[in-house]
């Protein structure tokens, strides 16, 4: 059996790829060394077309943020040999960040059932009476 290397390396489009990432995350490196030790971690990608330098923020306030260094930047990055003339900076979609919190199922304990459940035998209105109950009994399962 083949190791997952050997796959990757005797297909030319997969290690042009592997190549490619490698290529990605030298360049982010590269900018997020040069950047202050606040925002580096908040700079989560980074793409060179042409001179024209791309970076990825976490947020739109580090993207900001990102924008205020981009002059420092482009200096820094010139003075370590990459030729860099512009910055542009995007904000990362909500739907391609990966750290996100783990959302948590809070369950409702007994006492708030028998609380719904003791407010509908107050009401007078039948539907509302019906849908408190409903909730009630949704609330003990």
């Amino acid at each position: 059996m083949r190791s997952v290397d050997q796959v990757i390396l005797g297909n030319d489009s997969l290690r042009q790829l592997g190549d490619a990432l490698a290529a990605r995350d030298a360049l982010l490196q590269r900018v997020r060394h040069a950047l202050p030790d606040e925002v580096a971690p908040h700079c989560v990608g980074a793409t060179l077309d042409g001179r024209e330098l791309r970076l990825l923020a976490d947020s739109a306030g580090w993207a900001t943020r990102l924008r205020y260094f981009a002059r420092d930047l482009t200096r820094r990055l010139r003075a370590d040999g990459l030729g860099v003339a512009t910055v542009e900076v995007r904000v990362l979609p909500p739907d391609a960040r990966t750290e996100r919190a783990p959302r948590r199922s809070v369950r409702p304990s007994g006492d708030a059932a028998t609380c719904v459940e003791q407010t509908a035998g107050g009401v007078e209105d039948p539907a509302l009476r019906a849908a408190l109950q409903s909730l009630g009994r949704r609330l003990r399962r």
